[in-house]
């Protein structure tokens, strides 16, 4: 996928150095997330650095399931304005989760997020949910 790596590139450089701990890629037209954004959030450091993700105004579908269920240390995770049909069930691995931003989607149901015992605001305006999971 063709990134502009200039803006990916500031943005890394701006968690390295600490600034407010949140990763912003928005309005880049992604429609995955970048591989060098996804093995930074892998590794240990940006457990220490990183308490956020700003994906909106991009083109994604789907977040990956395999990577997703590695970031229990994120507290805040934008979505907004996005092609989002559903949310993996992997998100309610996210146990550190406070703010997660999901409007303007086109998901239609919610996994399972009683888990989630953090998260203080969903946000989900604009979207096509039909169903609520019942807590369990």
């Amino acid at each position: 996928q063709k990134v502009k790596m200039r803006q990916v590139n500031k943005s890394m450089k701006g968690i390295k150095k600490g600034k407010n701990g949140v990763i912003t890629l928005t309005h880049m037209n992604l429609t995955g997330i970048p591989d060098m954004v996804l093995d930074y959030l892998d590794r240990e450091e940006a457990r220490r650095r990183v308490s956020g993700i700003c994906l909106d105004c991009n083109r994604l579908s789907a977040l990956p399931d395999d990577r997703l269920q590695r970031w229990v240390y994120i507290k805040h995770l934008s979505l907004r304005y996005n092609n989002l049909r559903s949310l993996s069930p992997a998100i309610s691995t996210l146990v550190a989760l406070q703010h997660l931003d999901v409007s303007h989607n086109q998901i239609n149901n919610l996994p399972h997020i009683g888990t989630l015992k953090n998260l203080e605001t969903l946000q989900m305006d604009w979207n096509k949910v039909t169903s609520i999971p019942e807590s369990h």
